[in-house]
Protein backbone atom coordinates (compact mmCIF):
# COMPACT_ATOMS: atom_id res chain seq x y z
CA UNK A 1 0.00 0.00 0.00
CA UNK A 2 1.33 3.41 -0.95
CA UNK A 3 1.99 5.80 1.90
CA UNK A 4 -0.15 8.52 2.83
CA UNK A 5 0.92 11.67 0.91
CA UNK A 6 -2.20 13.96 2.03
CA UNK A 7 -0.07 15.40 5.58
CA UNK A 8 1.78 17.44 2.51
CA UNK A 9 -1.48 18.37 0.46
CA UNK A 10 -4.23 21.04 2.03
CA UNK A 11 -6.49 19.38 3.95
CA UNK A 12 -9.17 20.54 2.27
CA UNK A 13 -8.40 20.08 -1.29
CA UNK A 14 -11.09 20.54 -4.21
CA UNK A 15 -10.31 18.94 -7.64
CA UNK A 16 -10.29 21.40 -10.61
CA UNK A 17 -10.16 19.14 -13.66
CA UNK A 18 -6.19 17.61 -13.25
CA UNK A 19 -4.83 19.22 -10.66
CA UNK A 20 -6.28 20.59 -7.16
CA UNK A 21 -6.21 23.57 -5.70
CA UNK A 22 -4.01 24.19 -2.83
CA UNK A 23 -1.63 21.22 -3.58
CA UNK A 24 1.37 23.44 -4.87
CA UNK A 25 2.09 25.05 -0.96
CA UNK A 26 5.98 24.31 -1.07
CA UNK A 27 8.18 26.62 -0.56
CA UNK A 28 9.14 28.15 -3.83
CA UNK A 29 13.19 28.36 -3.60
CA UNK A 30 16.00 27.73 -5.74
CA UNK A 31 18.19 25.68 -4.36
CA UNK A 32 19.67 22.53 -5.66
CA UNK A 33 19.15 18.80 -4.70
CA UNK A 34 21.81 16.88 -4.60
CA UNK A 35 23.00 14.68 -7.53
CA UNK A 36 20.46 11.42 -7.15
CA UNK A 37 22.19 8.23 -7.48
CA UNK A 38 19.82 6.60 -9.72
CA UNK A 39 20.60 4.81 -12.81
CA UNK A 40 19.31 5.79 -16.37
CA UNK A 41 18.12 2.76 -18.00
CA UNK A 42 18.35 2.46 -21.80
CA UNK A 43 15.32 0.39 -23.77
CA UNK A 44 15.82 -0.88 -26.62
CA UNK A 45 13.04 1.46 -28.13
CA UNK A 46 15.33 4.46 -27.66
CA UNK A 47 13.69 5.09 -24.48
CA UNK A 48 15.18 6.31 -20.99
CA UNK A 49 13.88 5.88 -17.77
CA UNK A 50 14.61 7.18 -14.27
CA UNK A 51 13.34 7.44 -10.85
CA UNK A 52 14.00 10.63 -9.39
CA UNK A 53 14.33 11.16 -5.38
CA UNK A 54 12.47 14.51 -5.23
CA UNK A 55 11.72 13.99 -1.34
CA UNK A 56 13.58 16.82 -0.42
CA UNK A 57 10.51 19.82 0.78
CA UNK A 58 13.23 22.53 -0.34
CA UNK A 59 15.83 21.91 -3.38
CA UNK A 60 14.89 20.59 -6.77
CA UNK A 61 16.66 17.69 -8.65
CA UNK A 62 17.45 18.75 -11.85
CA UNK A 63 17.38 16.56 -14.92
CA UNK A 64 18.86 16.90 -18.06
CA UNK A 65 16.75 14.68 -20.72
CA UNK A 66 19.43 14.38 -23.20
CA UNK A 67 21.52 11.85 -21.23
CA UNK A 68 19.44 11.45 -17.99
CA UNK A 69 21.90 13.18 -15.98
CA UNK A 70 21.07 14.59 -12.36
CA UNK A 71 22.65 17.50 -11.60
CA UNK A 72 23.21 21.28 -10.57
CA UNK A 73 20.98 24.31 -11.38
CA UNK A 74 23.56 25.37 -13.49
CA UNK A 75 24.24 22.15 -15.80
CA UNK A 76 22.07 22.42 -18.56
CA UNK A 77 18.52 21.13 -16.83
CA UNK A 78 15.45 20.86 -18.43
CA UNK A 79 13.27 19.78 -15.70
CA UNK A 80 13.17 20.23 -12.13
CA UNK A 81 11.53 17.86 -9.60
CA UNK A 82 10.47 18.63 -5.87
CA UNK A 83 8.23 17.09 -4.30
CA UNK A 84 5.05 16.46 -6.97
CA UNK A 85 6.41 19.64 -8.44
CA UNK A 86 8.05 19.99 -12.25
CA UNK A 87 9.57 22.74 -13.23
CA UNK A 88 10.57 24.14 -16.84
CA UNK A 89 13.48 25.61 -18.07
CA UNK A 90 11.66 28.33 -19.39
CA UNK A 91 9.70 31.24 -18.87
CA UNK A 92 9.70 32.19 -14.90
CA UNK A 93 10.82 28.69 -14.41
CA UNK A 94 14.39 29.35 -15.47
CA UNK A 95 16.69 31.24 -17.98
CA UNK A 96 16.42 28.55 -20.98
CA UNK A 97 13.64 27.88 -23.89
CA UNK A 98 11.73 24.96 -22.50
CA UNK A 99 8.45 24.87 -22.99
CA UNK A 100 5.80 21.77 -22.30
CA UNK A 101 2.32 20.38 -23.81
CA UNK A 102 0.24 17.58 -22.87
CA UNK A 103 -1.44 15.42 -24.71
CA UNK A 104 -4.33 13.05 -22.81
CA UNK A 105 -4.74 9.38 -24.23
CA UNK A 106 -1.43 9.52 -26.32
CA UNK A 107 0.95 6.39 -26.36
CA UNK A 108 4.81 7.31 -25.68
CA UNK A 109 5.42 3.95 -28.02
CA UNK A 110 3.58 6.06 -30.96
CA UNK A 111 5.18 9.17 -30.35
CA UNK A 112 7.33 10.09 -33.26
CA UNK A 113 6.68 14.22 -34.12
CA UNK A 114 5.75 16.89 -31.02
CA UNK A 115 2.54 18.65 -31.97
CA UNK A 116 2.41 21.65 -33.44
CA UNK A 117 0.01 23.67 -30.70
CA UNK A 118 -0.26 24.13 -26.80
CA UNK A 119 3.08 24.68 -26.18
CA UNK A 120 3.46 26.78 -22.67
CA UNK A 121 6.30 27.97 -20.57
CA UNK A 122 5.86 28.18 -16.81
CA UNK A 123 4.20 31.34 -16.62
CA UNK A 124 3.88 34.24 -13.30
CA UNK A 125 0.88 33.33 -10.99
CA UNK A 126 -3.06 33.55 -12.18
CA UNK A 127 -5.76 33.86 -10.52
CA UNK A 128 -5.97 30.72 -8.16
CA UNK A 129 -5.94 29.62 -4.70
CA UNK A 130 -1.89 29.79 -4.44
CA UNK A 131 0.78 32.80 -5.09
CA UNK A 132 3.04 30.46 -6.93
CA UNK A 133 4.13 30.19 -10.52
CA UNK A 134 1.73 28.44 -12.84
CA UNK A 135 3.03 25.34 -14.96
CA UNK A 136 2.09 23.05 -17.22
CA UNK A 137 3.20 20.05 -14.91
CA UNK A 138 1.19 21.29 -12.36
CA UNK A 139 -1.75 19.05 -14.19
CA UNK A 140 0.13 16.31 -14.43
CA UNK A 141 -1.89 14.11 -11.67
CA UNK A 142 -5.28 12.92 -10.32
CA UNK A 143 -5.52 13.25 -6.81
CA UNK A 144 -7.94 11.16 -4.88
CA UNK A 145 -9.05 12.98 -1.70
CA UNK A 146 -9.90 9.58 -0.44
CA UNK A 147 -6.92 7.77 -0.13
CA UNK A 148 -4.78 11.19 -0.54
CA UNK A 149 -3.01 9.17 -3.85
CA UNK A 150 -1.73 10.73 -6.53
CA UNK A 151 -2.14 8.98 -9.85
CA UNK A 152 -0.49 9.92 -13.25
CA UNK A 153 -3.04 11.39 -16.36
CA UNK A 154 -2.53 9.06 -19.07
CA UNK A 155 -0.82 10.48 -21.70
CA UNK A 156 1.60 11.51 -23.19
CA UNK A 157 3.76 15.01 -22.38
CA UNK A 158 5.63 16.86 -24.97
CA UNK A 159 9.04 19.19 -23.87
CA UNK A 160 11.31 21.44 -26.03
CA UNK A 161 14.62 21.22 -24.23
CA UNK A 162 16.20 24.23 -22.41
CA UNK A 163 18.09 24.71 -25.38
CA UNK A 164 15.05 25.61 -27.99
CA UNK A 165 16.30 22.72 -30.35
CA UNK A 166 15.68 19.54 -28.94
CA UNK A 167 12.38 17.60 -28.31
CA UNK A 168 10.90 14.86 -26.08
CA UNK A 169 8.16 12.71 -25.65
CA UNK A 170 7.70 11.91 -21.45
CA UNK A 171 5.78 9.96 -19.73
CA UNK A 172 5.29 10.11 -15.54
CA UNK A 173 5.05 6.56 -14.59
CA UNK A 174 4.72 6.43 -11.26
CA UNK A 175 5.11 9.19 -8.09
CA UNK A 176 5.82 6.13 -5.49
CA UNK A 177 9.15 3.90 -4.77
CA UNK A 178 8.81 0.33 -4.49
CA UNK A 179 7.90 0.95 -0.85
CA UNK A 180 4.90 3.32 -1.54
CA UNK A 181 7.13 6.35 -0.08
CA UNK A 182 6.08 9.59 -1.86
CA UNK A 183 8.67 11.88 -3.89
CA UNK A 184 9.99 9.09 -6.22
CA UNK A 185 8.73 10.40 -9.40
CA UNK A 186 9.66 7.80 -12.05
CA UNK A 187 10.31 8.84 -15.33
CA UNK A 188 10.33 7.48 -19.28
CA UNK A 189 11.23 9.35 -21.62
CA UNK A 190 12.64 9.66 -25.75
CA UNK A 191 13.67 12.37 -28.00
CA UNK A 192 11.33 13.11 -31.06
CA UNK A 193 11.01 15.01 -34.05
CA UNK A 194 10.65 18.83 -33.73
CA UNK A 195 6.97 20.33 -34.78
CA UNK A 196 6.11 20.77 -38.69
CA UNK A 197 5.66 24.61 -37.31
CA UNK A 198 7.75 25.00 -34.34
CA UNK A 199 6.20 27.05 -31.37
CA UNK A 200 7.47 30.62 -31.03
CA UNK A 201 7.89 32.41 -27.96
CA UNK A 202 5.83 34.26 -26.54
CA UNK A 203 6.18 36.06 -23.18
CA UNK A 204 3.40 36.20 -21.07
CA UNK A 205 1.38 39.26 -20.35
CA UNK A 206 1.06 40.62 -16.62
CA UNK A 207 -1.32 42.92 -14.99
CA UNK A 208 -1.07 44.13 -11.82
CA UNK A 209 -2.58 47.08 -9.61
CA UNK A 210 -1.22 49.19 -6.74
CA UNK A 211 -3.43 49.21 -3.60
CA UNK A 212 -5.30 52.24 -3.14
CA UNK A 213 -5.46 51.84 0.38
CA UNK A 214 -1.64 51.56 0.99
CA UNK A 215 0.60 55.33 1.53
CA UNK A 216 3.99 53.31 0.92
CA UNK A 217 5.84 52.39 -1.77
CA UNK A 218 5.13 49.38 -3.40
CA UNK A 219 7.33 46.87 -5.04
CA UNK A 220 7.00 44.72 -7.90
CA UNK A 221 9.38 42.01 -9.80
CA UNK A 222 8.80 42.22 -13.75
CA UNK A 223 10.92 39.55 -13.69
CA UNK A 224 8.60 37.48 -11.60
CA UNK A 225 5.33 39.09 -12.29
CA UNK A 226 4.26 40.12 -8.97
CA UNK A 227 4.62 42.55 -5.80
CA UNK A 228 7.52 41.39 -3.72
CA UNK A 229 8.28 42.44 0.00
CA UNK A 230 11.35 44.90 0.18
CA UNK A 231 12.77 45.97 3.26
CA UNK A 232 16.13 47.89 1.87
CA UNK A 233 15.15 48.59 -1.33
CA UNK A 234 18.59 50.13 -1.91
CA UNK A 235 20.67 46.97 -1.79
CA UNK A 236 17.84 43.99 -2.92
CA UNK A 237 18.05 43.34 -6.38
CA UNK A 238 15.10 41.46 -6.39
CA UNK A 239 12.13 44.60 -7.22
CA UNK A 240 12.45 46.37 -10.54
CA UNK A 241 9.52 48.91 -10.11
CA UNK A 242 8.10 50.49 -7.55
CA UNK A 243 4.75 52.83 -7.07
CA UNK A 244 3.15 54.94 -4.70
CA UNK A 245 0.36 57.32 -5.93
CA UNK A 246 1.30 58.91 -9.60
CA UNK A 247 4.96 58.20 -8.57
CA UNK A 248 7.27 55.46 -9.95
CA UNK A 249 10.87 54.32 -9.48
CA UNK A 250 13.08 51.67 -10.90
CA UNK A 251 16.00 49.18 -9.61
CA UNK A 252 18.66 51.90 -10.54
CA UNK A 253 20.41 55.10 -9.65
CA UNK A 254 19.12 56.96 -6.80
CA UNK A 255 16.72 54.64 -6.32
CA UNK A 256 18.24 50.87 -6.07
CA UNK A 257 21.60 49.00 -6.65
CA UNK A 258 20.47 47.27 -9.93
CA UNK A 259 20.79 48.57 -13.55
CA UNK A 260 17.32 49.62 -13.71
CA UNK A 261 15.68 52.88 -15.45
CA UNK A 262 13.06 53.24 -18.29
CA UNK A 263 12.69 55.01 -21.75
CA UNK A 264 9.24 56.29 -23.47
CA UNK A 265 8.25 54.32 -26.57
CA UNK A 266 5.74 53.72 -28.75
CA UNK A 267 2.61 51.13 -27.80
CA UNK A 268 3.44 47.74 -29.10
CA UNK A 269 7.14 48.28 -29.30
CA UNK A 270 8.52 44.89 -29.97
CA UNK A 271 12.28 45.41 -28.78
CA UNK A 272 13.88 46.94 -26.10
CA UNK A 273 17.35 48.63 -25.65
CA UNK A 274 18.83 48.61 -22.04
CA UNK A 275 21.65 51.50 -23.36
CA UNK A 276 18.39 53.94 -23.54
CA UNK A 277 17.83 53.05 -20.24
CA UNK A 278 16.84 56.20 -18.13
CA UNK A 279 18.29 55.84 -14.44
CA UNK A 280 16.51 57.05 -11.39
CA UNK A 281 17.04 60.74 -10.21
CA UNK A 282 16.13 63.61 -7.80
CA UNK A 283 12.56 64.62 -8.98
CA UNK A 284 10.60 67.50 -8.19
CA UNK A 285 7.22 65.58 -5.85
CA UNK A 286 4.23 66.22 -7.84
CA UNK A 287 2.03 69.09 -5.95
CA UNK A 288 2.81 72.89 -5.65
CA UNK A 289 5.50 74.32 -5.90
CA UNK A 290 8.00 73.84 -3.05
CA UNK A 291 6.89 70.47 -2.21
CA UNK A 292 10.24 68.96 -2.35
CA UNK A 293 12.18 66.13 -3.92
CA UNK A 294 11.87 62.73 -4.32
CA UNK A 295 13.71 59.47 -6.00
CA UNK A 296 12.19 58.93 -9.01
CA UNK A 297 12.28 57.73 -12.82
CA UNK A 298 12.33 60.60 -15.16
CA UNK A 299 10.87 58.67 -17.82
CA UNK A 300 7.91 57.09 -15.77
CA UNK A 301 7.35 60.46 -14.71
CA UNK A 302 5.12 61.29 -17.64
CA UNK A 303 3.21 59.01 -17.80
CA UNK A 304 -0.03 60.99 -17.12
CA UNK A 305 -2.15 63.56 -17.67
CA UNK A 306 -3.46 65.81 -15.14
CA UNK A 307 -6.53 68.17 -15.23
CA UNK A 308 -6.18 70.81 -12.65
CA UNK A 309 -10.17 71.76 -13.43
CA UNK A 310 -11.09 68.26 -12.13
CA UNK A 311 -7.80 67.23 -10.26
CA UNK A 312 -8.14 63.98 -12.70
CA UNK A 313 -4.91 61.81 -13.36
CA UNK A 314 -5.47 60.19 -16.70
CA UNK A 315 -2.73 57.76 -18.54
CA UNK A 316 -1.36 58.74 -21.69
CA UNK A 317 -1.45 56.46 -24.59
CA UNK A 318 2.61 56.03 -24.65
CA UNK A 319 4.39 53.02 -23.34
CA UNK A 320 7.74 52.20 -21.58
CA UNK A 321 10.61 50.14 -21.82
CA UNK A 322 11.96 49.16 -18.47
CA UNK A 323 15.19 48.03 -17.37
CA UNK A 324 15.25 45.56 -14.75
CA UNK A 325 17.54 45.19 -12.43
CA UNK A 326 19.23 42.68 -13.60
CA UNK A 327 19.86 44.31 -16.70
CA UNK A 328 16.37 42.47 -18.63
CA UNK A 329 14.23 44.69 -20.28
CA UNK A 330 10.25 45.24 -20.35
CA UNK A 331 7.46 46.65 -21.94
CA UNK A 332 5.09 48.11 -19.53
CA UNK A 333 2.26 50.50 -20.14
CA UNK A 334 -0.32 52.22 -17.83
CA UNK A 335 -3.19 51.14 -18.53
CA UNK A 336 -6.01 52.55 -15.99
CA UNK A 337 -5.52 54.90 -12.54
CA UNK A 338 -8.95 55.06 -10.14
CA UNK A 339 -8.80 56.19 -6.76
CA UNK A 340 -5.11 56.70 -6.28
CA UNK A 341 -4.53 53.14 -8.09
CA UNK A 342 -2.34 52.42 -10.89
CA UNK A 343 -2.84 49.77 -12.80
CA UNK A 344 0.04 48.78 -14.87
CA UNK A 345 0.60 46.03 -17.77
CA UNK A 346 3.67 44.88 -19.09
CA UNK A 347 5.69 42.02 -20.82
CA UNK A 348 9.02 40.54 -19.39
CA UNK A 349 11.25 39.50 -22.40
CA UNK A 350 12.87 37.13 -20.44
CA UNK A 351 16.33 36.22 -19.27
CA UNK A 352 18.68 37.40 -21.73
CA UNK A 353 16.32 38.39 -24.40
CA UNK A 354 15.58 41.66 -25.70
CA UNK A 355 12.14 41.01 -28.07
CA UNK A 356 8.88 41.26 -26.61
Amino acid sequence: MRLNEGWRLCAAVVVVGLGCVGCDDLPDNDGAAEADAAVVVDGQDGTRSLRVDATDEEAWAYLRLSDGRLGAEGDGWDLALRRFAVRLNGGVGGDGAGLAVFVAGATLEDAARAPDDGWAADAPDGEDDDDLPDRPFDAWYAYDPATHVLTPVPGVWFVRGADGAAYYALRIDDYYDDAGTAGHPSLTWKAVEAPANPPTDAPATVRWTARSDVEDWQYVSLREGASVEVEAPGEDLGWDIAVKGVEMRTNGGTSGAGQGGAYAAEVGVAEGDPARCEADAELPVPGPPGSGTSSGNPALAGWYDYDPMRHQVSPKATAFVVCTADGGVARLQVVDYADGAATLEWVYAGAGRRSF
